[in-house]
């Protein structure tokens, strides 16, 4: 098994000029884009105001790689607020 840990960088901007609302409607959205990318059998959760963690059950180091990309690639795409 595998564990990423997922940041988002500049949560705190975000937060600022669209106020919780804003931030849930991102988070909601990034959420779901990382739970997408995951197999059926991982296990996904939010650890933290701007953390997930994704642990990646029974990977050989090539999918698990390959895993790390899709979550990174739906991750980095703008998000729609408002």
């Amino acid at each position: 098994m595998s564990v990423l840990l997922l940041g988002l960088n500049h949560f705190r901007k975000l937060n600022e000029v669209y106020g919780h609302l804003g931030c849930d409607e991102a988070l909601s959205q990034i959420g779901s884009r990382i739970r997408d990318g995951a197999n059926s059998g991982d296990v996904f959760a939010r650890i933290g105001d701007d953390e997930f963690a994704l642990c990646l059950a029974g990977m050989g180091p090539r999918k698990r790689s390959e895993g790390c990309r899709c979550v990174a690639r739906g991750r980095q795409k703008p998000v729609q607020i408002g």
